[in-house]
C-alpha cells in the first residue's frame, strides 16, 4: 500500500489518528485530528505532541509503553488550539515495519466529553440519594434536589412547587378569585407552593411563589397528563410570556409533573437553561423527578403516621378519661342514693360481682330504671362513636404506614411481631404470620443487633443503627433500622414501632467511594514518583534557549535556591516577529511545592498568551491568570507575576504587574524603574484590579527583570543591600561601552561575590535585555585592499552583538573569500569597476550581498574542490584543483547561499546561535 493509500484510509475514518516517530516528533496527523482538537500538522513543526497534554507524564507513560511493544490506553485531558479542554480516550501501539522492528508509534483519541458528564451525574445522583437518606424538613430535601439538578445539566435555575392547600389567599396572594385572567385561581382551594429554587434565582418568597393549578405554563402541566420540554422558548407558542425568555436570553423550559402511582399530582420539578435540552438530559431529569416524587410521597406517609398516632393516642386518652368520669359519677349516684334510704341504682364497677340487681334489695323504681337505661344506652352511644372514630384513625394509619417507602413492622415490648406494612413484604418476603414464628433476633444477620434494639425500646428509650436483615429467601439486606416505643398516657410501653430503609443503594455508593479511596492511595503512590520528576516538569516550562530576536540582545539567568524552585519566567515571540512577550512569577515558598504552584502558574499563563499577543492586553492577562488559579490553588498561595508585551515595530511596550518587583530601564538619560501600575497578588481576590501602562523604549535601552532574591542579599547583621546597592552595581556596570552579555556575566559574578556563592537564599531569575537598531549599510569600492576598514567594523559590531568567536571567524573567512571573488574574479581586478556590499546586521543574523560589475558565471557548474581534489593533484593542475574553494568554504559555514541569476550577486547570511539559559 502506498503513501497516498495509507493517508486516504486515514483521513476517512472516524478515529482521530496521529503518528509520532521514535524522537518524539510528530510524522503526520489525520483530518479527523484536525477536526476534534483543532491542530494542523504544521502546529507540530515547532511543537511536541506532549505540550498539548495537560498532564505531560501521561504521555510519556504512553511513549514508554509502546516502546516496550505493549499497548497502552489511558484517559487524558488534552487542550486543544482555542485553549479550551477536552477529555480523550487514547489508544497507542508500536508502529513496526517489514522486519519486526518498531520506527514509531500510531496513537488514536476518542472524546469521552459525554462518559465524563454522565459519570459526574451518576456521581451528583448516588450523593443525593445519600443525602435524602438522612433526617431533613421536607424543604431542605427539596433545596438538595434543585441544587443537584443545577450541578447535574448546567441548568441555569431549577425550581420545585408541591401541591398544598391554600394558605395565601387572603393575605395579598396575587392570584386571588378572578375569572377574568387564566392565571387567576379558579379553585381557592388547592394551589402550588414554591419549595425550593437553585441556580440564579434562590428566592422562593417572589411573584412565582405560588401557582394555581390551570395557569401559567407550570399549572398547565399540573393540570394535565404529560410533561413539557421545549427548546425555542423565545418563540414557542405554548410559552405565555415569551418576552421574559428573550429577555433573559432562555432557550429551554422543561417541567415535568410529580405523581403518585395514580397520577395525582404532588408538584412540579421545572428546570430553565440557556441552552438546549438534549434527550440524555431529559431522561436524567426525568429520573430525578420520580425520586422526586417519592421523596415527597415518603413525607406525606410521615406526616399521616405521625397525626394517625397522635390522634390514636388523644382518642385513647379520651376514652380512658371518659370511663373513669363515667365510673366517678355512678359512684356518686349510687352514694346519694343509700343516704336517702333507697338501694343502688348502679352496680359498683370496681366490684368483681358481674350480675346487676340479684338481690331483692336492690330494686328500683320504673322511672330511675327508665333513667338509668338512657344514661347506658347514652355511654354506649358515646363507646360506639369513640370505636367508629378509632376504626378511622386506624385506617388512615394503615392506607399511610402501607404507602410508604420504608418497610414498618409493629411489635408487642416482648418482640412478638403483630402488623407489617406491604413494603416490608416485598422487600424481605415475610408475611406477618411467618414472622410471628421467628424469634426477634433470627431477623437479623448478627442477632445481638436485635437483642439491643429490643432492651433499649424496653427500657422507653429510641435505637438507630445499620443492620443486615435476613430476607424469607436467605438474601442479605443492608438497612437502616430505627427503633421506638410507643407509650400510653401512664408512661407504660404499649409496643415497639420497627422502621427498615433499603440502603443497598447507599452500600453500593460507600463501595464505590472506597474503592475510589484505594485508587487514590494508589494515585498517592505514583505522585511520590511524579514528585520525583517535579523538577522535569519545572523544566519544561523553562525554555533552555532564548528566542533570537533581531532587535534585541537577550540574557537570563535561572536559579533555584534548592532543586526545585517556585520562579519560572517565559520569553515568547509571536507567530508574526512583531510582538516579544516577558512574563515573571514568582510563587510563595521554595522547594517541591513551589515549584508544583509555579508549574500550575506557569500552564495556565501558556493558555492565556492570547491576550498578550492578540490587543496587549496585560491586564486582561493577569486577570484571566489570577482566576483560573484561585480554582485549582490552595488558599494560601499568593504568587506575585510580572507580564510584559514589546511591540517590535513600534518599539511600544505594554506591562501590568501583580506586585511583582518592577523592572529597571537603563538607557543614556540614567537608570529608573518602571513607573508602578496598581494590581494584587495572584489569588488574593477574584478581581484583582490589574492596571496596564505604557511606554516607548529608545534604541539603546537596556531593560532588567529581577525577582526580590537579588535584592535581599543580606550583608553581615542580617541586614538587606536593597534595591540601592543593585541600581548602583547596574549603573556601574552599564556606563560601560561593553556588550549586554559581558556586563550581564559580570553582574553575576558581582551577585555571587556579594551573597558569598551561589544559590541565594531565595529562587531567583534575572534577565537583561538591550533594544539595539538594525545596522544596515552599503558599502562601494574598486580595489580589494580598501576592504580591510569595513572587516574591522563589522568584527566590532558582531563581537558588540554577542556573535561567538567561531561565528565571528566564519563570516570573517566567508565575506573576505565573496570579496575576492568579486574583485579578482567577478571585475578581474579592473579599478575603474566597483564593488558593492550591502551590510545587515542584527541580534538575530547577519546578512551580506557582494554585487561585482563582471559578466556572471553559473555556480552550478562549478566543480566541487573537495570532491575533484585527488583527481586534480594527480593531474597536477594546481589552478583547477583551487578554484571553487571560497564558494565551498562559504557554503559550509554560513546558513545560507544564494545567487543572482546572472551570478554576479550573491547573498550570504548567518544565524546568530541562540542563546542558553544560564542555570546555576
Amino acid at each position: 500500500m502506498g503513501l497516498l493509500d495509507f493517508k486516504k484510509i486515514m483521513d476517512s475514518t472516524r478515529e482521530a489518528v496521529c503518528i509520532s516517530d521514535l524522537n518524539k516528533s510528530v510524522s503526520y496527523i489525520n483530518k479527523a485530528f484536525s477536526r476534534l482538537l483543532g491542530y494542523r500538522f504544521e502546529y507540530f513543526k515547532n511543537n511536541r505532541l506532549s505540550d498539548i497534554y495537560i498532564d505531560n507524564k501521561l504521555y510519556y507513560d504512553c511513549f514508554k509503553t509502546v516502546l516496550s511493544g505493549e499497548s497502552y490506553t489511558e484517559e487524558a485531558d488534552i487542550v486543544r488550539i482555542d485553549g479550551t479542554v477536552i477529555p480523550v480516550n487514547i489508544k497507542a501501539d508500536p508502529l513496526i515495519d517489514d522486519t519486526g522492528r518498531i520506527i514509531g508509534i500510531i496513537s488514536s483519541y476518542s472524546d469521552i466529553s459525554s462518559q465524563r458528564i454522565n459519570e459526574n451525574r451518576l456521581r451528583l445522583l448516588i450523593e443525593l440519594q445519600m443525602k435524602l437518606l438522612e433526617p431533613a424538613s421536607i424543604h431542605e430535601k427539596m433545596k438538595y434536589i434543585t441544587d443537584a439538578l443545577v450541578s447535574a445539566v448546567n441548568a441555569d435555575y431549577a425550581r420545585i412547587w408541591i401541591y398544598k392547600p391554600k394558605d395565601l389567599c387572603n393575605r395579598g396572594c396575587i392570584h386571588r378569585s378572578d375569572d377574568t385572567y387564566p392565571e387567576y385561581c379558579m379553585n381557592n382551594e388547592f394551589c402550588l407552593h414554591l419549595t425550593a429554587s437553585s441556580g440564579c434565582y434562590t428566592d422562593i418568597n417572589g411573584t412565582q411563589r405560588r401557582i394555581p393549578f390551570g395557569a401559567y405554563k407550570t399549572g398547565k402541566i399540573a393540570d394535565g397528563q404529560m410533561d413539557f420540554f421545549t427548546n425555542n422558548a423565545e418563540e414557542d407558542s405554548l410559552i405565555r410570556n415569551n418576552e421574559w425568555a428573550s429577555e433573559k436570553g432562555l432557550v429551554s423550559f422543561t417541567g415535568f409533573k410529580l405523581s403518585d402511582s395514580d397520577n395525582n399530582c404532588k408538584g412540579i420539578l421545572a428546570f430553565f437553561s440557556k441552552k438546549e435540552v438534549t434527550e440524555d438530559i431529559r431522561s436524567y431529569v426525568e429520573s430525578l423527578s420520580h425520586l422526586t416524587s417519592q421523596v415527597i410521597m415518603n413525607s406525606e406517609s410521615e406526616t399521616e403516621i405521625k397525626k394517625a398516632l397522635n390522634t390514636a393516642e388523644r382518642a385513647n386518652t379520651l376514652m380512658a378519661g371518659r370511663e373513669i368520669r363515667i365510673r366517678e359519677i355512678k359512684k356518686e349516684v349510687n352514694n346519694l342514693t343509700l343516704k336517702l334510704g333507697e338501694t343502688k341504682k348502679y352496680i359498683d364497677m370496681d366490684s368483681d360481682n358481674d350480675s346487676r340487681f340479684s338481690s331483692p334489695e336492690m330494686k328500683i323504681g320504673l322511672k330511675d330504671s327508665i333513667n338509668n337505661a338512657l344514661s347506658l344506652a347514652e355511654d354506649a352511644e358515646i363507646a360506639r362513636r369513640e370505636t367508629v372514630e378509632l376504626n378511622e384513625q386506624i385506617s388512615r394509619i394503615h392506607q399511610a404506614v402501607n404507602s410508604s417507602s420504608d418497610a414498618i413492622a409493629i411489635s408487642t415490648p416482648h418482640g412478638e411481631f403483630f402488623y407489617i406494612n406491604k413494603t416490608f413484604t416485598d422487600l424481605f418476603g415475610y408475611t406477618v404470620a411467618a414472622l410471628a414464628m421467628c424469634e426477634i433476633q433470627e431477623l437479623f444477620y448478627n442477632p445481638s443487633i436485635g437483642s439491643t434494639a429490643l432492651e433499649f425500646a424496653g427500657l422507653g428509650e429510641s435505637w438507630k443503627g445499620e443492620v443486615d436483615i435476613i430476607a424469607v429467601n436467605d438474601n442479605q439486606f443492608p438497612a437502616l433500622l430505627r427503633v421506638d416505643p410507643f407509650k400510653d398516657n401512664s408512661g407504660k410501653i404499649l409496643g415497639i414501632i420497627w422502621i427498615f430503609t433499603d440502603i443497598t443503594e447507599r452500600k453500593f455508593a460507600e463501595e464505590t467511594i472506597f474503592q475510589y479511596a484505594k485508587a487514590m492511595e494508589k494515585d498517592l503512590e505514583e505522585k511520590k514518583e511524579m514528585l520525583a520528576k517535579a523538577r522535569y516538569l519545572q523544566n519544561s516550562f523553562i525554555k533552555k534557549t532564548l528566542p533570537t530576536v533581531k532587535e534585541f540582545n537577550i540574557y537570563t539567568l535561572f536559579m533555584p535556591c534548592e532543586k526545585l524552585g517556585g520562579d519560572f519566567f517565559r520569553i515568547a515571540r509571536g507567530n508574526l516577529d512583531n510582538k516579544l512577550v516577558i512574563i515573571l512569577g514568582d510563587c510563595t515558598d521554595h522547594g517541591i511545592k513551589a515549584s508544583l504552584d509555579a508549574s500550575l502558574l506557569a500552564s495556565i499563563s501558556e493558555d492565556n498568551l492570547q491576550y498578550l499577543f492578540n490587543g496587549n492586553r496585560t491586564d486582561l492577562f493577569l486577570n484571566t491568570v489570577n482566576s483560573e488559579f484561585m480554582k485549582y490553588a490552595d488558599e494560601d498561595q499568593f504568587p506575585t507575576m510580572f507580564a510584559a508585551v514589546i511591540d517590535l515595530e513600534n518599539k511600544e511596550m505594554f506591562y501590568s504587574n501583580a506586585n511583582s518587583e518592577l523592572p529597571i530601564l537603563v538607557n543614556n538619560e540614567g537608570i529608573k524603574r518602571l513607573d508602578p501600575v496598581g494590581g494584587l497578588h495572584i489569588g488574593y481576590f477574584e478581581n484583582g484590579n490589574y492596571e496596564r501602562k505604557q511606554l516607548y523604549l529608545e534604541q539603546g535601552t537596556r531593560i532588567v527583570f529581577f525577582s526580590d532574591a537579588v535584592i535581599e542579599i543580606e550583608k553581615e547583621g542580617n541586614i538587606r543591600k536593597g534595591y540601592p546597592w543593585f541600581e548602583e552595581v547596574l549603573t556601574e556596570f552599564c556606563s560601560s561601552q561593553e556588550s549586554t552579555g559581558f556586563i550581564f556575566n559580570s553582574l553575576i559574578e558581582q551577585i555571587k561575590e556579594e551573597n558569598g556563592g551561589f544559590p541565594l537564599k531565595d529562587d531567583t531569575t534575572l534577565i537583561m535585555m538591550e533594544l539595539i537598531s538594525c545596522d544596515k549599510k552599503l558599502y562601494q569600492y574598486n580595489r580589494y585592499s580598501e576592504c580591510d576598514e569595513l572587516y574591522d567594523d563589522i568584527k566590532k559590531r558582531l563581537s558588540y552583538l554577542d556573535y561567538t568567536e567561531t561565528e565571528i571567524n566564519q563570516i570573517y573567512i566567508s565575506l573576505e573569500e565573496m570579496c575576492l571573488n568579486a574583485f579578482n574574479h567577478g571585475n578581474r581586478n579592473d579599478e575603474n569597476k566597483c564593488v558593492e556590499i550591502s551590510v545587515d546586521i542584527n541580534c538575530s543574523h547577519a546578512c551580506f550581498s557582494v554585487t561585482d560589475e563582471g559578466n556572471g558565471f553559473d555556480p552550478d557548474k562549478v566543480v566541487d574542490p573537495v570532491l575533484s581534489l585527488e583527481t586534480l593533484l594527480d593531474r597536477d593542475e594546481e589552478e583547477k584543483y583551487t578554484h571553487g574553494r571560497g564558494i565551498w568554504i562559504t557554503k559550509h559555514h554560513m546558513d545560507s547561499v544564494v545567487y543572482t541569476k546572472k551570478g554576479n550577486s550573491v547573498k550570504i547570511v548567518k544565524n546568530k546561535k541562540q542563546t542558553s539559559l544560564r542555570e546555576e
